[in-house]
C-alpha cells in the first residue's frame, strides 16, 4: 500500500507537472517509480524542450525509458532522432525516424508521419540514395493530401522539388515549387511563402541560363565549323595557283605576278592558317567556361556531391553541415536507436554439427510498435522486452534484421547470410540440409558441401549470439529450421496480410478501409525481396510476385484516389507505378487524367509523349487507340 510520503509526493509532483514545471516532475515520476507518466509529461512539452534546447536532458530521460513506453509515444523517438542527427549519428536516426513514422502511420497522426518521412527522406539524400529520398518524400505528400494537411504538403513537395533540382532535373522542380506555393499561400505564411519563391525563381533563372548557355554553345560550334571552312578554302586557295593565273600572266607577264601565286606555299606555314599551333588565351578561357567540352543536354541529371556532415533543414537538404548543437550533449544511448555492442565469436561445437544458432542482417531500423490496423492485425513487431525472444526481419528492400531489438551487424563471409535468408522465406517448415546443400552448393561432391553449410551455419551462428544468445537456428531430424520458441515478424507477412484485408474491404464496398489496409502495406513495401541477393536464382519467383503485388496495390489505391477526387495522390502513385515499370499505358492514362483535373493541361500533354517515347523505345510500338483519344481530348481541352 501507498505511504502517506508517497501519496503526498505524487500530488505534488502532479500539481508541478500541471503548472509546466518538467524538469522538476520529471525526476519525481522516475523516482516514483511512475514511467508512463513520466513519458507522458516528456511527450507533452517535447517541443518546448527541444526548441530550448535541452537535448542532453531530453536524451538523459529517454535513456531511462523502456522501449515499449517510447513506442508509445512515437514523438518521443522522433526527438531522439533529430537529437542522432546533431550528434552526427546518421545510422541511429535514420531508424529512429523509419520507427516514427511507422508509429505514427498506424496511429493516424498525419502531422508526426509526414515529419518523420520527410526527415528519412532528408537523411537519405544526404547519403545519395535519390530514390529512397523521394519515395519517402513522396509518401508524404500522399498523406498529407489526403488529409489536407497544407503545411506538410508543401514542405512535402519543396522536399521533392529540391531533390529534383540536385539531380538536374528544373522543369520538376518548378512544377513541385509551384505546388509548394499553392499550398502555403492558402495558409498565408509569409517567411515560408518568401521562401518558396525564391526556390521557384532560382530554378526559373538556371533553367533559363542552361537554355542560353545550351544556346551560345551551339552558336560557337556552328561559327567553328564555319572556320574551319573557311581556312579550308584559303588553304586551297594558297597551296595551289589559283584560277585566274592564266589571266593574270597574260594581262601583266610573268615577272611582274608575283612569285606566291605562281609556286604553292610550304606546308608547315600553311597549317596555321588553318588550325593554331598552342591553345591560346581564347582556347584556354573557352575550355575555362564548357565550350570546348562535348554538348550536353542541359536535362541530364547532375551528380550529387554528398557532404560528410548530415543536413539540418530543408535549405540544406542535400549540401548543408550540421552545426554544432546549442548545449552540451551526452553521448546518445537511446536503447532502440543504437546498435549493441558485438562481443569476440565463440568456438565452433565440438561434433561437427551446428548447434542452436541465430539469424540476420546488418544495423536496422527498430522493430515497429505493436499498433493494430483496420483488420485487426499487428502493423509492427510486438516487443521484445518480454520473456519470449523476438526476431524482426525487413526482407522487403535492404535486408535488416534485429534480434530482441538489438540489430544484427556481426555477419560471417561467405553463405552465412544467404542461406539464413532462405531460411526465413521457407520459415513454414524446416529445410532438410541435403536441399540446402543442392540449393547453395550444387557442383559440390556431398562431403564438400556438408562441410561448407556446416561452416556458413557456424559463421551465421557466431553472428547471431554477438548481438544475443538466444537459439534461433536448430538442427532436428536432417533439417534446420527457427526454434519453437522464438517469435518471428517478418514484412513480408505483413505486406501480404494488408494487401489481402484490402481487396477484401474493396471487394465488399467500404472503399476508406481498404485505402487504408492498402497504404499501410505500400509503406511497407521498402523494395524489391531480397534486393541485395540479385543473383541468387531462388528469391526470383518471389521477388516478382510481390513486386506484382506491390505495383497492383499502387494501383488499387490509385483508383481510390482518383475516384475520391484526390488527384495529385493518385498521380503521385502513378508516378511510383511508372518508375517501376514505365510501360504501364494504364498509369500513363490515369496520370495524364490526374494532371487534366487539376488544370495543368501541359504535364498531361507531355506524360503522353513520354508514355509514346516508353512504348516506342521498349516494346517498339504506338500507344493504343484509346490512349490517343484521351490525348486528343485534353488537347481541345474536354474534360477528362
Amino acid at each position: 500500500a501507498a505511504t502517506p510520503r508517497h501519496d503526498a509526493l505524487r500530488r505534488a509532483t502532479d500539481y508541478l507537472a500541471g503548472q509546466g514545471a518538467v524538469e522538476r516532475a520529471v525526476p519525481l515520476y522516475f523516482e516514483l517509480g511512475d514511467i508512463t507518466s513520466a513519458a507522458q509529461t516528456i511527450a507533452g512539452h517535447i517541443d518546448t524542450l527541444m526548441n530550448l534546447g535541452q537535448w542532453e536532458t531530453v536524451a538523459t530521460w529517454l535513456n531511462l525509458l523502456p522501449t515499449p513506453t517510447l513506442r508509445a509515444w512515437p514523438a518521443l523517438i522522433y526527438a531522439g532522432g533529430e537529437i542522432a542527427v546533431a550528434q552526427a549519428d546518421v545510422n541511429s536516426a535514420q531508424r529512429a525516424f523509419s520507427t516514427a513514422a511507422t508509429l505514427f502511420t498506424a496511429q493516424h497522426d498525419v502531422d508526426g508521419a509526414c515529419q518523420s518521412l520527410l526527415a528519412e527522406s532528408t537523411l537519405a539524400a544526404w547519403r545519395g540514395d535519390h530514390t529512397h529520398a523521394q519515395t519517402r518524400a513522396l509518401a508524404a505528400s500522399t498523406i498529407a493530401e489526403a488529409a489536407g494537411q497544407l503545411w506538410y504538403q508543401g514542405w512535402a513537395v519543396w522536399q521533392l522539388g529540391c531533390l529534383a533540382a540536385a539531380a538536374g532535373q528544373l522543369d520538376d522542380a518548378l512544377v513541385y515549387f509551384g505546388r509548394g506555393v499553392a499550398a502555403m499561400q492558402t495558409l498565408d505564411d509569409s517567411v515560408v511563402l518568401e521562401i518558396l519563391h525564391m526556390a521557384e525563381e532560382l530554378a526559373f533563372r538556371q533553367r533559363d541560363l542552361q537554355r542560353e548557355r545550351e544556346f551560345h554553345r551551339q552558336a560557337y560550334f556552328a561559327a567553328e565549323s564555319a572556320e574551319h571552312e573557311a581556312a579550308k578554302r584559303l588553304s586551297a586557295l594558297v597551296r595551289e595557283p589559283p584560277v585566274q593565273l592564266d589571266r593574270l600572266l597574260e594581262a601583266h607577264g610573268w615577272t611582274r605576278t608575283p612569285l606566291m601565286l605562281k609556286l604553292p606555299v610550304p606546308g608547315p606555314q600553311l597549317e596555321a592558317l588553318e588550325e593554331p599551333e598552342s591553345p591560346g588565351l581564347w582556347e584556354s578561357l573557352l575550355r575555362v567556361i564548357g565550350l570546348r567540352r562535348p554538348a550536353t543536354n542541359a536535362t541530364d541529371p547532375v551528380p550529387v556531391r554528398v557532404k560528410e556532415a548530415p543536413p539540418t533543414g530543408a535549405g540544406g537538404l542535400l549540401r548543408s553541415p550540421v552545426p554544432e548543437p546549442a548545449v552540451p550533449l551526452a553521448p546518445s544511448n537511446l536503447p532502440i536507436l543504437l546498435p549493441a555492442d558485438t562481443p569476440q565469436p565463440a568456438a565452433p561445437s565440438g561434433d561437427g554439427e551446428i548447434l542452436p544458432s541465430e539469424a540476420a542482417p546488418t544495423a536496422s531500423p527498430t522493430a515497429p510498435d505493436p499498433a493494430r490496423s483496420s483488420s485487426g492485425e499487428p502493423l509492427t513487431p510486438p516487443d521484445a522486452e518480454g520473456k519470449v525472444p523476438t526476431l524482426t526481419a525487413y526482407l522487403l528492400g535492404e535486408f535488416r534484421v534485429t534480434l530482441n531489438e538489438r540489430p544484427v551487424e556481426s555477419w560471417p563471409s561467405g553463405r552465412g547470410r544467404l542461406v539464413f535468408q532462405y531460411l526465413l522465406t521457407h520459415r513454414d517448415r524446416p529445410a532438410p540440409r541435403d536441399v540446402l546443400m543442392d540449393v547453395f552448393w550444387p557442383d559440390a561432391s556431398p562431403d564438400s558441401a556438408r562441410n561448407s553449410l556446416n561452416v556458413a551455419l557456424h559463421g551465421l551462428r557466431q553472428g547471431l549470439r554477438a548481438t544475443d544468445d538466444v537459439p534461433v537456428v536448430v538442427y532436428q531430424d536432417g533439417a534446420y529450421g527457427f526454434s519453437p520458441e522464438l517469435h518471428i515478424w517478418l514484412d513480408v507477412d505483413q505486406f501480404e496480410r494488408h494487401v489481402q484485408a484490402g481487396q477484401q474491404l474493396e471487394a465488399s464496398g467500404d472503399f476508406a478501409a481498404a485505402a487504408a489496409e492498402y497504404e499501410i502495406a505500400a509503406g511497407l513495401y521498402l523494395g524489391d525481396f531480397l534486393a541485395d541477393a540479385p543473383y541468387e536464382e531462388w528469391p526470383v519467383l518471389t521477388r516478382e510476385r510481390l513486386r506484382v503485388a506491390y505495383l497492383d496495390t499502387l494501383d488499387r489505391l490509385s483508383q481510390i484516389y482518383f475516384s475520391q477526387g484526390r488527384y495529385a495522390a493518385c498521380g503521385t502513385l502513378c508516378q511510383l507505378i511508372l518508375a517501376r515499370d514505365n510501360c504501364r499505358e494504364d498509369a500513363h492514362c490515369r496520370l495524364m487524367r490526374c494532371c487534366s483535373r487539376q488544370n495543368q493541361h501541359h504535364l498531361a500533354l507531355r506524360q503522353y509523349q513520354a508514355c509514346a517515347d516508353a512504348l516506342q523505345e521498349e516494346l517498339n510500338v504506338e500507344p493504343a487507340t484509346a490512349t490517343k483519344q484521351l490525348y486528343e481530348r485534353i488537347r481541345r481541352r474536354e474534360h477528362v
